[in-house]
């Protein structure tokens, strides 16, 4: 009698498992997903480990995510286009009154802030594969765009 409970429970478990794994993911889920793990979050950027392209301060810089928007979910290919909103960012390289700052720019691919956003990810158990900066051009003046596969 106890074999058969054991064994009942490890079916039972296993039935669970499998739900959870299968669970419904689309467009409003991932950006969900995202939204608990992100906002509200300060994510550091920049200095002297970010060695990005496109974007430069000596010091690192911490930009509050603000919100999140899931502008594209494939079911088929598994990969979502996240945008991330954050507070005070501007990729054109400007301060807050509008002023050329030279110190600031693009983060995208800063290895600061996508190892600081994984970090977070993951620390929040969100469910996903990897995210990464998409391409150049999907970068927005006050967002990061980044390609995730889930």
């Amino acid at each position: 009698m106890k074999f058969t409970l054991l064994k009942k429970n490890d079916m039972i478990k296993e039935l669970l498992e499998a739900v959870e794994a299968k669970r419904a993911v689309n467009k409003s889920t991932i950006k969900a997903e995202f939204a608990r793990a992100l906002v509200g979050k300060t994510l550091k950027a920049f200095g002297p480990n970010g060695k990005g392209l496109y974007g430069t301060n000596p010091k690192e810089v911490g930009y509050k995510v603000k919100k999140i928007e899931c502008d594209y979910y494939s079911n088929d290919d598994k990969f979502a286009s996240i945008n991330v909103y954050l507070d005070d960012y501007d990729a054109r390289g400007r301060d807050k009154d509008g002023n050329i700052d030279s110190d600031g720019g693009l983060i995208y691919t800063d290895k600061v802030f996508i190892a600081n956003l994984n970090k977070a990810l993951k620390a929040a158990k969100v469910n996903y594969k990897s995210a990464s900066y998409s391409e150049y051009g999907m970068q927005g003046k006050n967002f990061v765009n980044l390609d995730v596969s889930v």
